[in-house]
Order: C-alpha cells, then structure tokens, then sequence
C-alpha cells in the first residue's frame, strides 16, 4: 500500500481553514455568554457544534502532519499546537460561563434545545423547586 504524502501548502490552506473555525467559534462563544445571561442556550449549541467542526478539522490536520513530504514542518506543528490549545481555552471558558448562568441543557432531553432548562435532569428539577 502506497502511503499519500501532503505539501507544505496543503497543509498550510488547512492551517488557515482552521484559524478561520477558530475565529468563527470566539464570536460564537462571546454570543454564548451573552445569550446564557438571558437563560437561552441556542448560541452556546451553536458554539458546540462551531468546536466539534474544528476538531474534526483538527483530526485532518493530524494525519496531514503526519504524512508530509517536507523535511521541516516545526513551524506547522507550533502552529497547529497554537490553535488547539487556543481553542481548549475557549471551550473551558465559554463552558464555565454558561454554567454559571444557570444549568446547562441536558444533551440527552429534546425539551432542552435552546433553554437554560430541560424538563427532566436532576438539577433543573432542583432549580425549578427552589
């Protein structure tokens, strides 16, 4: 089996796309927080699936890294490290602030989409008695 090697510019547009999710999901994020303050959770959605596409890209980006046909790719790696941890800290940060608003919607109850409470999760039964 032949193994598919990358160009640096492959791997550099790739880089760029990533930067572009990256933004995307800071103006996401800060839309998210201000959203959590008026108990809707549509945007802090919106920012979870924003992350879940650079993650994905995330993945691409790996196995290019991996397969490159240039000798130096040090640069491509800090970059790419950058990004990703950049991205861990928005991810940490938005998620903390949303949940400090209130509880955050249960994934797993339909009910949830878009509101800062589900109907059957043990912490907004919790919140809704007090």
């Amino acid at each position: 089996m032949i193994k598919r090697t990358y160009t640096r510019k492959e791997v550099q547009d790739l880089l760029n796309a990533l930067e572009r999710q990256a933004r995307d999901a800071l103006r996401l994020a800060k839309l998210a927080e201000d959203e959590a303050a008026k108990d809707s959770f549509q945007a802090y959605n919106d920012f979870r699936a924003k992350v879940g596409e650079f993650k994905a890209l995330c993945i691409l980006i790996e196995g290019r890294l991996k397969n490159l046909e240039a000798v130096r790719a040090d640069d491509l790696q800090e970059e790419y490290a950058r990004l990703d941890t950049m991205m861990l800290g928005v991810l940490v940060r938005a998620s903390m602030r949303a949940s400090s608003s209130s509880c955050l919607p249960r994934p797993c109850c339909p009910s949830a989409r878009g509101k800062s409470s589900c109907l059957s999760c043990a912490a907004c039964t919790r919140r809704r008695k007090s």
